[in-house]
């Protein structure tokens, strides 16, 4: 807003094209609320697009080269637009991984160490961590695993 009269912001910096906007049958509001309040949706990098997707599908390959990123960038970026750190999605992307493998029939070990954590206890805490109990006691209760992409 341009000036506040009491309590009141008036004047908006772009009041006429809100206007004329309001001057047509068909107003879009969400075109209304951009232009009043800014985008409401921050396009995201296209680097970081294709790191998510590099990630989900290989979540143990390095992928600062693929993305031509420096892993100092990357790591800024990725925050600034996945909205988590890179680390945190790469652990979740390793879970995908492991739960893919354990509903096609791999046991937890190996689902673990292939979809590279360091090692099943890595897995363990790992998960524990993110669910608050092991995947052991979620698979012995009887859980079923459905990933959906």
């Amino acid at each position: 807003m341009a000036e506040r009269v009491d309590e009141f912001g008036v004047g908006h910096h772009l009041e006429a094209a809100l206007i004329r906007l309001a001057e047509h049958e068909d107003m879009d509001p969400a075109e209304v609320m951009d232009i009043a309040c800014g985008p409401t949706q921050i396009p995201v990098d296209p680097r970081i697009v294709a790191a998510t997707a590099i990630v989900r599908a290989h979540p143990t390959r390095s992928i600062t080269a693929e993305v031509h990123l420096s892993k100092s960038r990357l790591l800024h970026l990725f925050t600034e637009h996945a909205g988590t750190t890179f680390r945190r999605y790469r652990v979740w992307a390793r879970m995908l991984a492991v739960g893919r493998a354990v509903a096609k029939g791999a046991d937890l070990t190996t689902a673990a160490v292939d979809a590279g954590f360091a090692s099943h206890s890595h897995f363990s805490d790992a998960f524990h961590a993110m669910c608050g109990l092991s995947a052991s006691e979620l698979l012995r209760a009887g859980a079923r695993i459905n990933i959906l992409d």
